[in-house]
């Protein structure tokens, strides 16, 4: 027989998880930079969307972390682990995560950010994400000149160089 589990129901546990993203959440508005008018600042207008409406941006007070969020639910990371077997339980997860991933990436656009190639690694080995690479060929003209038939060789020694 097994532990009782703290949250009886996914319901609870769902209510805990926003409630620990709503702690540490603020909405703050999008706003053009504050400038410098008739020998005082004056503070930048609210960007409006399509809508009319001001923008707005999630901000943290400090960042999410699974570690946090199972340290407010004051459970271990074993015991995330057995609730993500739960189908109820991990929609809750699923969304902890999601969110936490939203603000990594927000943080690796953010040129401010000085951190690029710890978060790189943190979305590759925690978030499944993978860093695609372009591997380039250069071939030089003795390269191709290997590949080319004996009429295309004569016809590129008659091409001037200027042409080539």
């Amino acid at each position: 027989m097994g532990r009782w589990r703290k949250y009886k129901t996914a319901q609870d546990f769902d209510d805990a998880v926003r409630e620990y993203f709503h702690g540490i959440t603020y909405i703050k508005d999008v706003r053009y930079p504050d400038v410098w008018a008739n020998g005082q600042w004056v503070k930048g207008e609210p960007i409006l969307g399509l809508d009319g409406e001001p923008l707005q941006t999630t901000e943290y007070i400090y960042p999410p972390s699974m570690v946090d969020l199972e340290n407010y639910l004051e459970i271990s990371r074993e015991t995330m682990s057995n609730y993500r077997e739960r189908a109820g339980y991990r929609d809750a997860i699923e969304y902890a995560e999601k969110r936490i991933k939203a603000y990594k990436l927000r943080l690796l656009d953010d040129p401010d950010n000085k951190n690029s190639r710890g978060l790189i690694f943190d979305l590759e080995n925690n978030h499944g994400m993978k860093e695609r690479r372009e591997d380039t060929v250069h071939q030089t003209s003795a390269d191709i000149s290997d590949t080319l038939t004996p009429e295309e060789k004569l016809a590129q020694a008659l091409v001037p160089d200027w042409e080539q």
